[in-house]
């Protein structure tokens, strides 16, 4: 069993948050899964002026080599996608509602592992036929997709998932 902690240890801490991410790598959490919005700041809801959020840098530099990441992208547009996979190692998860976004990242680079969120207007019929077609095995699926991995440092990655 994996235990995935949804915005980091959210129910002790405010969601989205270093802290929060923290906690959940001192609980034994295997992943945390957070939310980033197209200017990749880590936060649920569209950033508000004014608001420091942490970056999705920040949150890669503090969890990589100590926990697995879900990297949530809500509604990427523009470069977004490219920006966020080239903080990414190829051991991270790239999550999304929209499949274009999740194609997209199989087309620039094949080994990262992705999930598809259903709900809202995605269905699952149509999520598992992404699966199905998908030209990689690392599309995520829960048979044989994850696996919690041994900590030591990792530095950031470039766009092709290298985190040498």
């Amino acid at each position: 069993m994996l235990v995935i902690a949804h915005r980091g240890a959210s129910a002790y801490l405010p969601e989205n948050t270093l802290p929060a991410f923290e906690r959940a790598i001192e609980q034994g959490a295997d992943f945390v899964e957070f939310d980033v919005q197209n200017d990749l700041s880590v936060t649920h809801d569209t950033p508000r002026r004014g608001v420091v959020y942490p970056t999705l840098a920040e949150v890669l530099d503090l969890c990589h080599g100590r926990i697995g990441v879900m990297v949530e992208l809500k509604r990427p547009r523009g470069d977004t996608l490219r920006r966020a996979l080239s903080l990414m190692c190829d051991d991270d998860v790239l999550v999304c509602f929209q499949r274009r976004a999740i194609e997209e990242a199989h087309a620039l680079r094949s080994g990262i592992r992705t999930v598809q969120h259903v709900g809202l207007g995605v269905s699952i019929r149509r999520a598992a036929g992404l699966y199905r077609t998908a030209r990689t095995s690392q599309v995520a699926h829960p048979s044989r997709a994850f696996s919690h991995r041994s900590a030591g440092p990792r530095p950031l990655g470039s766009v092709d998932g290298t985190c040498a």
